[in-house]
């Protein structure tokens, strides 16, 4: 157990295997494939600001394939996290300052998306009333 302990420490915990890598290889030299891919991620961003901007939230500017959703304090962000888990959305929160108070959400697919909108505005509902 202490062995294992110790490696889990160092363990590249986003490694890849070699089924994977021949994937991931064969995805990139697709450059339609990884082009429409790009064309999405930024739709779902942009998404991502307008949804934000109507629920009252600030959105920080992103170029990367997720969006951090300004939720107010650490405590805040951590039970709007919770409370998208307890949805089964996951959700991300960054851990140091200054935004701790945020969550962040990695753009998804169209259907993943809609039904991300739906468990969001309930988890901020929740949260809203546990505020008040």
């Amino acid at each position: 157990r202490e062995a294992i302990a110790t490696f889990q420490k160092i363990r590249n915990h986003f490694g890849v295997n070699r089924t994977g890598q021949i994937g991931a290889l064969a995805a990139l030299a697709d450059q339609a494939f990884v082009k429409s891919v790009v064309a999405e991620v930024s739709r779902g961003r942009d998404e991502y600001h307008a949804f934000g901007a109507r629920m009252g939230l600030r959105t920080l500017p992103s170029q990367t394939n997720f969006v951090c959703f300004e939720i107010g304090t650490r405590q805040a962000a951590e039970t709007m996290m919770h409370g998208l888990l307890e949805r089964g959305v996951f959700v991300r929160k960054p851990g140091e300052p200054p935004i701790n108070g945020c969550i962040r959400v990695t753009v998804g697919t169209p259907g993943e998306r809609a039904l991300f909108y739906e468990q969001f505005a309930a988890a901020l509902d929740a949260l809203r009333e546990r505020v008040s």
